[in-house]
Order: C-alpha cells, then structure tokens, then sequence
C-alpha cells in the first residue's frame, strides 16, 4: 500500500493487488512475456497511430520526395536514447542500416529502383498493407489524399499499362474514323447513283461537270466507273433531243 497512487482510492487498490497476485492474473502474465519476447521489430511509437507519425514525417521532411516505407520503419521501431530495454534490438538496428545501404547504392545508381524496405522485410501478404496499421489495405487506400504506392515498380507499372490503354484507345478511334469516312464514301456514292439512275429515266441531259461535282471530284480524276457514267449520261439517248424533244 506505500505505492499506492494517490488517485486511486484504498479499497480499489487492494482488490487490484489481489488480482495481480491471482494464479490467473499470473498465468496470463506469463504467458504474456513469451510472446512479447517472440515480437520482431517491436512498435517503440507509444500511442501515436501510423496515420499520426505519417503526418508528422511529411511535415518535417525538406523534400519533395514522397516518404518510403523505410522512414516510416525507422519512425516507428527507433528506440529514445538514454532509455533502458529489457529486449535487444539488435535485429531491428540491422535491417536499419541494411534498408539505408540499399537506399545509397540506389542514389549512387539513379537507374535502379528498389524498395528498400521490401528488400530486407519481403514481400506484402495478401490481404494486408504493413505500416499502415490494423485492417488497411490497398483497396481501403485507393483515393486517399497524401497515399503512395509502397514502391515506386508499382507506380511505374501503373503508368505503363495506363500508356498502352492511351495507346490502344488512340488507334481504334483511328480505325473508326477510317471506317466512319468509307461509309461516307459508300453512302454518298449510292445516293449519287439513285439520283443518276433517276435522272437517266427522265431523258433529261446533265451537265458532266454537275456530275464530278456530285462525285466531289473533278473529272479528270473520277474513277473508270464514275467516268463511264459520266459519258453515258452526258451522251444523248437515241429517242431524243437536246431539248428533251422526240425526234421524228
């Protein structure tokens, strides 16, 4: 009861007393530290969620450079100085500068892109996003304003494939201007034809020059087909004249 804190009353600190000297309380105790001690790269960050320390990185970074999900190991497993642990992190402090050696032969070879972190930690597990927190994954982070990709392949893959979409997209609008303007061509040609097969009905003359025009091109370069019409209809028939009169 000497260290009894002065908020909590008397009686409330006996029964907590009693239940922390409890078999069961023991037990679970126990229990308790040996799988603390199995925990790799054990969270140092107290309280602050990764949401939290995110913030705080992009507020103290002096780049432009999108944070990687090395800072943010480093944020969340770096132990405080002068501070005593029961557990070594001697483990932790190795992948720490195994990821920043990759990261300085990365920036010696500007060609290479690796992520660090996936390098040393392995890849993500279906279904769960590391670093992020508990139930986030990418699904839950599509949209999110301040979201990076946790590598940079995976951003550059997205453009690619967005790039071939662009790509294919451009050519079949293409081919259906190439197949929208031969429908054009045929229309018009059929509609040219009626009027000319009307036309030669009637008996009346036309003009070769109106029909090139019809045919939206001059005559000298109208097809051997367009220009056989062309004669045939400029050509009067032998039941009449240029007048459209009967000949006697």
């Amino acid at each position: 009861m000497e260290k009894k804190p002065e908020n909590i009353p008397a009686y409330q600190f006996k029964e907590l007393l009693k239940y922390w000297n409890s078999d069961k309380h023991k037990k679970m105790s126990a229990t308790n530290i040996e799988n603390r001690k199995k925990l790799k790269d054990p969270y140092t960050a107290s309280k602050k969620s990764f949401a939290i320390v995110r913030n705080d990185l992009e507020k103290e970074k002096e780049t432009s450079d999108p944070l990687s999900l090395k800072d943010i190991f480093v944020a969340t497993r770096q132990r405080k100085p002068g501070r005593t642990y029961k557990e070594s992190n001697e483990d932790t402090t190795r992948k720490i500068a195994e990821m920043e050696s990759i990261e300085t032969q990365q920036s010696e070879n500007s060609d290479e892109s690796i992520n660090a972190f996936a390098s040393i930690m392995g890849p993500e597990h279906p279904g769960h996003l590391r670093l992020y927190g508990r139930r986030v994954t990418k699904t839950s982070l599509k949209g999110k304003v301040g979201h990076f990709e946790p590598s940079s392949n995976t951003t550059n893959d997205h453009m690619q494939k967005m790039e071939e979409r662009m790509i294919r997209l451009e050519e079949k609008i293409e081919e259906q201007k190439e197949q929208y303007e031969e429908q054009k061509t045929m229309m018009r040609q059929e509609i040219v034809e009626d009027i000319i097969t009307k036309l030669q009905r009637s008996g009346l003359p036309i003009d070769a020059n109106i029909l090139a025009t019809l045919y939206s091109r001059p005559l000298g370069e109208a097809s051997s087909t367009q220009a056989a019409t062309i004669h045939l209809i400029h050509r009067p028939s032998l039941g009449s004249n240029n007048q459209g009169e009967e000949n006697e």
